[in-house]
């Protein structure tokens, strides 16, 4: 396989690519790679929630959160350009009355994460409302460290409300299951 280069340089207006364009592919890759940063962000997500990655403020564990939700939902954009025969099926994966609950929740909570508010046509109207943090201080005279904080999250729409993690562990297995019916497989 050859090797071949890129550079970034500054023109004074920004960066620009030069060199092959073709790198570009191997570091963005295909759907299936968006599909594994959906999970990695996934991963993090729980790291946050289940006190197992510490951070120094809660501002990181939110970027975990808005992460994970944006890749989910984005990841229907890397099928439409790489597996164009199915662009109407994962489209509909978002649209009601077909999409299911937590791929239109995860839709509004995407858009409503980039652009501070929602900028489409609300699904449900889903949005983050409650962020609780417990802190876990060490046994006083023990001089061990705090362990992580835990870190939870409230989704509320139109009809109901529930916990972002089980919902983000949702959009996973809504997801799992549509690539599953169409025999796409992720690993391949």
């Amino acid at each position: 396989m050859e090797e071949r280069q890129i550079f970034l340089t500054d023109s004074g207006q920004g960066t620009d690519l030069v060199g092959d364009l073709t790198a570009r592919g191997r570091i963005l890759g295909d759907w299936r790679r968006q599909y594994e940063r959906m999970r990695r962000s996934y991963q993090r997500l729980l790291g946050y929630a289940e006190g197992r990655t510490p951070s120094e403020d809660a501002a990181e564990a939110e970027d975990a959160l808005l992460h994970f939700f944006q890749d989910a939902y984005h990841l229907k954009d890397w099928i439409r350009q790489n597996e164009p025969g199915h662009s109407k099926s994962v489209e509909s994966q978002f649209k009601k009355p077909a999409g299911p609950l937590p791929m239109l929740l995860c839709a509004d909570l995407c858009n409503g994460s980039k652009h501070f508010v929602l900028t489409m046509s609300a699904r449900l109207g889903g949005e983050f409302v409650s962020h609780s943090v417990t802190v876990r201080p060490p046994t006083a005279g023990s001089s061990l460290p705090p362990e992580p904080a835990l870190h939870r999250w409230t989704v509320r729409w139109s009809d109901g409300e529930c916990d972002a993690l089980e919902l983000a562990a949702e959009c996973v297995a809504a997801w799992n299951k549509w690539l599953g019916e169409r025999s796409l497989d992720p690993s391949a």
